[in-house]
């Protein structure tokens, strides 16, 4: 396959819109090892079945790294040590996200938020696509269409639903002849856009607006460039993260609007690596193109990855103190320093959607975890079916969006059937109660380079039957999805590795000796469990993150063995881990909480970064409301709860004790419940 960032639909074995040149061989016996090819020029990999890899680049240096593991998350970790571990995302950007291509007005915006939220869908951010825009033109408004978006983000986005607004901005800047259009005559002055190597003048291509230019982000003034916009923009229009597009970068002319220079060796190569339409400069700007320290030819797959970089830096300005939200298109090793990620302009089809769980999967090995493809599907109309599996599976997308295309049908939640409806609002208030456990693994990817989502073969490395697993996977090592992933279907199998595990639509507790499994999935379910040994923090409420945050958490411990009530070899254990904030803090103030349970004693213990932590988080968070411990053969006699007996519950069916837990019982402090038969 090729590799040379490129705007195109995601296929199989195309260039696509990033370029990630990392290998994981994984062997039978569950070791693993990586390699990295460091290059940013076009490129192409052919696999070989002795095995055998053959790298191919037209330029650069062939800077080769081999991560010897040995198991496949310490690949992940060696890689990203050298890469770069990914960024904290904000806590509210954990929430469900909404958007379309083709809202006629800030009206239509309006009603869509309004419809979802009387259906009592969980929605913490609402995008904006490039229809805000005047005339397609980044950093404008539609005076006409959109000319009410700074009340709609104020007003009822911030002020009434407690959400955040997401835009839309596109590296191409029009080119027309406009005496007031501040992003083209401030490029020009500072120098920035990138030149054509024929004339020395800004290579003109052609995108949403028409005729374009296009900002070279390696440059030293670029960032100062894109705060002024930026900055300026904010001031009237108070949006709360940013989403930036084309950035391959994209052009519907080939080369520039005159072509390239058919005798240049940049734009013409003597060898053109499998790349679609076997042209370096199809949809895109000419390889010979100037940029300030280099040309086109060298720098076209580092494109998306300046254009983070400087925004991500821009948006740390913007909102000092604050972590910044962006999402980027086109991404390269080390991208998710700055940025997260979606998959692309997929197709509403089950394929796709199938398709969607290895792309998640190795975005995650990428450094990028905070990932998503877009829910339901982006191009053609999906189906109310689809859409319903779709979002169940899209709940648990580390990066979770519902988009589609211009001239689709709408597909937000609302709009469905009333059973339709409450089924894609369950997933997601699911999702909601786990964003707790969700946000510690972000934390842990953000401090030692591990995955949010992972296949189950990296958690399982010696368990070979997981290696070809390729429709589950893993959210962390506690979380195993299960979609549905096939029309018609009211039930899935799945592999389940050997322990006990607990379904979360039933709550009923199983064992497995590492096998398939059956499990029913009518249209409102998919099939979750919690594996055996796992304490996980989740939330009371599934309101928006806003209001979510401030009622507390709970526990659910899931004992890696049966407690019997005898013997006390036999009482299983369970741990877990909890990273708090205020959610969006920058730099990271934080209290990390171990949870261990052995021999019939829960222990909690938190460890605060530094000494004014607790007091920089609103005690409403951190008050532990109940604590559910499953894996209980019969009741016990008794609960203490810091050496003093507390309310509980008994469950036989479901083996599981609830304590309800006093006012006071925050995870600030150190905690110890002690249940005895």
């Amino acid at each position: 396959m090729g590799l040379w960032t490129r705007d195109n639909a995601p296929v199989r074995e195309a260039n696509l819109y990033g370029v990630h040149n990392f290998f994981m061989g994984l062997s039978l016996d569950g070791s693993a090892f990586g390699v990295f090819l460091l290059n940013s020029n076009a490129q192409e990999v052919l696999l070989t079945p002795l095995p055998a890899i053959t790298y191919r680049a037209i330029g650069g240096i062939l800077d080769f790294f081999i991560f010897t593991g040995p198991n496949p998350m310490d690949v992940t970790a060696q890689y990203l040590s050298l890469i770069g571990h990914p960024l904290l995302p904000p806590y509210w950007s954990l929430g469900f996200h909404l958007c379309r291509y083709g809202y006629r007005d800030s009206e239509e915006v309006a009603n869509t938020v309004e419809r979802n939220v009387q259906a009592g869908i969980p929605l913490d951010a609402q995008w904006i696509d490039i229809d805000y825009m005047d005339a397609y033109r980044v950093w404008t408004v539609d005076p006409t269409k959109f000319g009410g978006l700074p009340s709609l983000i104020r007003d009822t986005f911030h002020s009434k639903y407690g959400i955040r607004n997401v835009l839309i901005v596109d590296p191409a800047v029009s080119a027309k002849n406009d005496p007031t259009y501040v992003p083209f005559l401030d490029g020009l002055k500072r120098g920035i856009f990138i030149n054509d190597s024929r004339t020395g003048r800004p290579i003109e291509g052609v995108v949403w607006p028409g005729d374009t230019v296009f900002p070279d982000f390696s440059h030293p003034e670029a960032e100062a460039w894109v705060y002024n916009l930026a900055s300026q923009f904010h001031k009237s229009v108070p949006f709360d993260g940013l989403w930036i597009d084309m950035n391959e970068p994209a052009s519907f002319a080939a080369g520039s609007k005159t072509n390239c220079d058919q005798t240049s060796s940049l734009d013409n190569p003597p060898f053109v690596p499998l790349v679609l339409d076997r042209s370096l400069y199809a949809k895109t700007v000419c390889p010979s193109a100037l940029h300030h320290d280099s040309t086109h030819y060298n720098r076209h797959n580092l494109y998306g990855y300046d254009h983070a970089r400087v925004t991500h830096n821009v948006l740390k300005q913007l909102f000092a103190g604050k972590r910044p939200f962006l999402l980027s298109r086109s991404t390269f090793s080390g991208s998710g320093l700055y940025t997260i990620h979606w998959t692309g302009d997929n197709l509403s089809s089950w394929p796709d959607m199938r398709a969607s769980i290895a792309q998640i999967i190795n975005f995650n090995l990428f450094g990028i975890p905070m990932v998503g493809a877009d829910i339901c599907g982006f191009r053609g109309n999906t189906t109310e079916e689809l859409c319903v599996r779709w979002s169940q599976l899209g709940a648990f997308y580390p990066f979770s969006r519902n988009h589609n295309d211009l001239g689709s049908t709408p597909q937000d939640p609302a709009v469905w059937s009333k059973a339709a409806t409450e089924a894609i609002r369950d997933a997601i208030r699911l999702r909601y109660l786990l964003l707790p456990y969700m946000y510690s693994l972000f934390y842990r990817a953000h401090l030692n380079g591990t995955t949010v989502a992972r296949a189950l073969a990296f958690e399982f490395p010696g368990d070979t039957n997981t290696h070809n697993v390729k429709e589950q996977f893993m959210l962390g090592s506690c979380i195993l999805v299960t979609p549905v992933l096939d029309e018609g279907r009211t039930d899935v199998t799945g592999y389940v590795p050997a322990g006990y595990w607990i379904n979360l639509s039933t709550g009923r507790r199983d064992y497995s000796t590492g096998q398939v499994k059956y499990f029913q999935a009518p249209l409102n379910v998919i099939p979750i469990l919690v594996r055996g040994g796992c304490i996980v923090p989740f939330q009371t409420s599934f309101e928006v993150t806003k209001v979510s945050r401030k009622k507390g958490i709970a526990l659910l411990v899931v004992l890696s063995t049966m407690d019997d009530g005898t013997s006390m070899p036999q009482t299983g254990t369970a741990k877990g881990e909890l990273f708090w904030d205020d959610g969006e803090a920058d730099p990271l103030n934080y209290v990390y909480v171990n949870f261990t349970v052995a021999n019939r004693e829960l222990h909690i213990v938190p460890k605060p970064l530094n000494d004014n932590t607790v007091q920089s988080i609103d005690p409403q968070e951190t008050q532990i409301k109940s604590i559910l411990i499953n894996g209980l053969s019969q009741e016990p006699k008794q609960v203490l709860l810091n050496r003093a007996p507390v309310a509980y519950s008994f469950d036989e069916n479901l083996q599981t004790v609830r304590v309800g837990c006093p006012e006071s019982t925050h995870f600030t402090s150190m905690v110890t419940v002690t249940w005895e038969f």
